[in-house]
């Protein structure tokens, strides 16, 4: 199945605006929005990429020409939806050729994902990605179901 463009672009698309949501969690709601825009509404670029305390955890080519962040919850099922279904293939096809650089910033929603996120991060560096991949792929058997859609 030949790569669709225009796929990719909505969800990137989603993504940045997940993003860009994302930047809202930590210190007062309105300064950090204030913080990632410009006098004319754009996206401060230089203020978005700027990591975390903590550092960030990418793949890719730090040099690629797009760069995807994802601001993630180990205990959410559309995180580990898209982390199963479209993630593999935008690794195979656009992170191990050296065109997108993806980055995931912890986005922890409630006690069991900031647990799992401490996890993650205390793991020596090189196996981050594949403790994140085993906790999502694994999700439905460490997190409680019973507020999840079964759609999922």
């Amino acid at each position: 199945m030949p790569f669709d463009r225009r796929i990719f672009v909505y969800g990137a698309l989603a993504l940045c605006a997940i993003g860009v949501a994302g930047c809202a969690g930590g210190g007062s709601p309105r300064e950090k929005p204030a913080a990632l825009l410009n006098a004319d509404g754009s996206v401060n670029m230089a203020e978005l990429m700027k990591p975390g305390p903590l550092g960030d955890r990418a793949l890719g080519n730090p040099n690629a020409p797009v760069t995807v962040i994802e601001y993630a919850s180990l205990t959410c099922p559309y995180c580990r939806q898209f982390h199963t279904t479209t993630y593999p293939r935008m690794k195979k096809e656009l992170i191990d050729t050296g065109k997108v650089r993806y980055i995931v910033r912890e986005y922890p929603i409630g006690r069991t994902a900031g647990t799992a996120a401490i996890v993650a991060r205390c793991a020596p560096e090189k196996d981050f990605f594949v403790l994140y991949d085993k906790f999502l792929k694994q999700q439905k058997s460490w997190t409680s179901q019973d507020v999840r859609p079964d759609a999922i």
